[in-house]
């Protein structure tokens, strides 16, 4: 940890700052304040210089299918496949709703599923179709997902282009089911998957593709999704709802049981758990010891992952961009016996910890060891110990999340009013960036800088908050506000 990445601030007391006076004409913390950022940045420059990063893990053999962006990615995955002689189905690499469909409709065809620009085809993709031959293009959407100027260029590269368009997404999704039946694919299980968000449909659709199952998309249980789908049952015998309520609601399951089909709703506490109990469920065996990961935030690269899921026998999991949070993958992989992660997409979603199923820290866990390493140096100072303070924890989290987001170490233009606004006469706050969340090398790195300890020691301070968040840059970012009566 750099000088710069240790930023405390002074006791503040309504108009004084440590008991000195505020500036000329200050009537209240915030004219201090300006002052005191001074002070600030000369404490800064003395602080202790210490350099604190995660161990690397190396559990699994890590393969990455990736390019430079969604639809070299997804030209990555077509590769993977191995598939060459289907169809090719384009779908919109600018939102989710009808790839997400697509992805079994093109596994039960041993099709190649690409993405595209909505004004234009990529040129790897081109290139990619060019290379495939197809006999058939099949656009998933309508012009306003992929316009005709795409069709046009479709054109020139295969001798059939057909769109699959409804008026919306849930109706696109119904008749690429029709589509699945058209060739000889009847499935017995359908999944209900939201049209509003792509995360469970990815391991849904994952699954639908590998078995031979259709997918339809659901964005509200109303009539209109009752008459589509009512005339879609022949051959159905189950319907699998991925996800809570929060994605399919209710109303969607009334209309599906009415329908006097089985229904199974599957979900987890959240979208990485509900993938865990979708494979939990569907998946006995994984091809050469392999699973697939794909981020759970962000959806681009997973619209890649169905077919190569299907061609691959590999089951599809979720993570974040830089931790495991849940410990039900590694879990699975030794239910199913996988060495191996695949990886959909490059280090910027997916980093080589996360892949590595490395834990995610327990932020609350590391914040009450923050909080008692702060009361066991109170203790050996001979000071009363802090409380944790409920306003405090709140606006340090708040504050924590807001450096993250804009990856700069700053203080707070307001804490000292939102800390009397609690009640409390007296302010501090100091601030640190980190390449790991280790509450103690964060507190040592404070504890050797002057205006930290002085805030960390100071006997006029009853209370404490503590932030702490992981930027998108990879860095932890802390936040302590206290507060004095």
């Amino acid at each position: 940890m750099s000088a710069g990445n240790l930023v405390p601030h002074c006791i503040s007391v309504r108009g004084t700052c440590d008991g000195r006076p505020t500036a000329a004409g200050g009537n209240g913390p915030m004219r201090g304040l300006r002052r005191t950022l001074a002070m600030a940045a000369a404490a800064a420059a003395v602080a202790t210089t210490i350099t604190l990063a995660p161990a690397p893990s190396a559990d699994a053999a890590i393969t990455r299918i990736s390019g430079s962006d969604r639809y070299a990615t997804s030209v990555a995955a077509s590769r993977a496949t191995g598939w060459t002689g289907g169809p090719v189905f384009l779908a919109s690499g600018a939102s989710f709703a009808d790839a997400l469909a697509a992805g079994p409709v093109a596994a039960a065809e041993r099709g190649n599923l690409l993405l595209t620009m909505p004004t234009g085809l990529p040129q790897a993709v081109a290139d990619r179709i060019a290379q495939l031959a197809p006999s058939e293009i099949v656009i998933v959407g309508g012009t306003g997902s992929i316009s005709s100027t795409v069709e046009q260029q479709a054109q020139s590269l295969a001798p059939l282009v057909t769109r699959i368009s409804g008026s919306d997404r849930v109706e696109t999704s119904m008749l690429l089911l029709d589509r699945m039946r058209t060739k000889g694919v009847v499935p017995s299980d359908v999944w209900v998957v939201s049209g509003t968000n792509f995360a469970d449909a990815l391991a849904a659709g994952a699954v639908a593709a590998r078995y031979g199952h259709g997918l339809v998309l659901a964005t509200a249980g109303d009539d209109r999704f009752r008459q589509l789908i009512g005339a879609r049952l022949e051959g159905v015998t189950a319907f699998r709802i991925a996800g809570g309520n929060a994605a399919v609601d209710s109303w969607v399951q009334r209309i599906l049981y009415d329908t006097g089909r089985g229904i199974d709703r599957i979900a987890g506490a959240n979208r990485y758990q509900t993938a865990v109990a979708i494979n939990a469920q569907f998946t006995q065996t994984t091809t050469n010891a392999r699973i697939m990961l794909a981020s759970g935030e962000s959806f681009p690269d997973g619209l890649s992952a169905a077919t190569v899921a299907a061609s691959q026998g590999m089951p599809l999991y979720l993570t974040t961009r830089h931790c495991m949070p849940v410990p039900g993958v590694r879990q699975e992989m030794q239910r199913l016996g996988a060495r191996d992660v695949v990886v959909v997409g490059g280090t910027a979603v997916v980093t080589n910890a996360s892949a590595n199923l490395d834990a995610c820290p327990d932020v609350g866990a590391i914040q009450q060891e923050l909080i008692w390493l702060v009361n066991q140096q109170r203790a050996a100072a001979g000071v009363p110990s802090l409380g944790a303070h409920g306003g405090l924890m709140s606006m340090a989290q708040s504050w924590s999340g807001q450096m993250a987001a804009q990856q700069s170490m700053v203080h707070s233009q307001t804490f000292c009013d939102e800390t009397f606004a609690m009640g409390f006469r007296r302010c501090a706050e100091n601030i640190a960036r980190t390449g790991s969340p280790s509450a103690q090398g964060v507190m040592d790195a404070w504890m050797n800088s002057a205006g930290h300890r002085a805030n960390i020691l100071s006997p006029n301070l009853t209370h404490i908050g503590v932030g702490l968040v992981q930027g998108s840059d990879g860095r932890w970012y802390w936040t302590q506000n206290f507060g004095g009566y």
